[in-house]
Order: C-alpha cells, then sequence, then structure tokens
C-alpha cells in the first residue's frame, strides 16, 4: 500500500511548557504543523511515529516518538536533529511498516465486532486497543461466552478474512449513515455529522444506496474515524 506524501508548514513550537520561536539540536518539544497526515492517538488506535524533514535541507530532522490531540489540535513530540523554527515547511513521513501493521489490528477489531454480533444478541462494544503487535477488544454480554459461542464467532472471522474483501471508507451524512441494516456503533458516543463509515467486501455508497439491504449484515459495517 502506498501512503501519499505530505508537507506541512510549523505554526509553533512549545518546549518546556513554554511556546518559543525554534527548537535546535538535541532539544525535545512538540510542533503544530497547518497539516499533517500523522494519526494522533484517539478511539483506542495507538500514536503514528515517524520524521519531519526539512524541505530541501533533509539533514535537518525531528524524531516523532508521540501524537496526540490538545485542546483540538493534533500535536507532534520528539526531538530534533538540526534546527526548526516557526514558518519552516517539513516533508512528514510516518513509520509505514509500523502503520500497515496497525491498520491491520484496527481491521481485525471491526471483524471481531461483526463475528460477536453474529453470535452474541445483546452485546456491544465499550472500547479498543489497537497497536501495531496487538489488538483488545472490548465488549458487554449478559455472561461469559461459552466454547461453543466462542468457536462460532472463530468461524465467523475466519469467513470474512477468507473472503479476502476490500476495505471501504466514505464519508456519509449521519442520518442516512444510521439507516444501514446491520451497522455496528458505540452509540453511547457523540459522532459527527458527517461520519465516516467503514465497511468490508461492500462498497459504502452501495449500503447507502439499499439501507435495508442484507449485504450489512453479513459484513462488517462500523461508524469509524481511525485508520
Amino acid at each position: 500500500m502506498e501512503f501519499e506524501p505530505c508537507v506541512g508548514k510549523i505554526l509553533a513550537i512549545r518546549r518546556d511548557g513554554q511556546f518559543v520561536e525554534q527548537l535546535v539540536a538535541g532539544e525535545e518539544g512538540a510542533v503544530l504543523l497547518d497539516r499533517t497526515n500523522f494519526y494522533a492517538e484517539q478511539g483506542g488506535q495507538i500514536y503514528d511515529v515517524g520524521v519531519l524533514t526539512k524541505l530541501n535541507e533533509e539533514s535537518s530532522e525531528f524524531n516523532v516518538n508521540n501524537c496526540q490531540v490538545r485542546g483540538g489540535y493534533i500535536v507532534l513530540v520528539g526531538s530534533a536533529e538540526g534546527n526548526f523554527a516557526v514558518g519552516d515547511q517539513v516533508n512528514q513521513r510516518f513509520d509505514e511498516d509500523r502503520k500497515q501493521l496497525i491498520m491491520k489490528n484496527h481491521t481485525g477489531t471491526h471483524v471481531l465486532n461483526y463475528a460477536l454480533r453474529k453470535v452474541l444478541s445483546d452485546s456491544d462494544q465499550k472500547g479498543s486497543l489497537v497497536a501495531p503487535d496487538r489488538m483488545r477488544f472490548d465488549f458487554t454480554n449478559k455472561a461469559a461466552m461459552t466454547v461453543k459461542q466462542v468457536k462460532e464467532a472463530e468461524q465467523y472471522a475466519q469467513q470474512l478474512v477468507d473472503s479476502k474483501g476490500d476495505v471501504f471508507a466514505k464519508n456519509s451524512p449521519l442520518g442516512d449513515a444510521k439507516k444501514i441494516k446491520g451497522l455496528r456503533a458505540m452509540f453511547d458516543e457523540t459522532y459527527p455529522d458527517p461520519v465516516r463509515v467503514v465497511a468490508v467486501g461492500t462498497p459504502v455508497e452501495q449500503l447507502l444506496a439499499n439501507p435495508d439491504a442484507e449485504e450489512g449484515q453479513n459484513t462488517t459495517v462500523e461508524f469509524c474515524g481511525g485508520t
């Protein structure tokens, strides 16, 4: 999978709790860009790591080791190898191998959610953890799963994986998306409008065009803001 390059402008720099005009080599701090392709930790998915390099000066690097949302802004945290100042233009490159592992595990949580829906009538997602080396899916149920139910869930999940369906994502008006039969969401959460819908094997446009069709119940369809 290829990822598109992204260039951003440094709007602000923070070091030791203060806003500063620059970082010099060896200093740690946080930078705010006008645009970024780094994913900030949220919704159970871990942050991206990677590197920023100054345009036309690739020897100057800012190693990003954390990425968080602060006050509605995405902040890249790391250390400078070279000098960086407010106004500098930087190339952004996250760790693509790590990212793809995270993406696979994130899709895995969707697949598991679908499988549990097929086996358990009253289960609801309560949270998740998506990292490059592991995933965790938190859900409620009236009782512990039986061995038979676990095996059935494994079978449904494996069937969906074996289908090798493409992953589709599309922003949709919230009201329209909620009509899709088989949709899974954490309905105690507040979702934006429009909302991002992710499905495996069936294009989201097809599900929106015919929300009462059975396709939505035979695959995973979820509201999702992750990658």
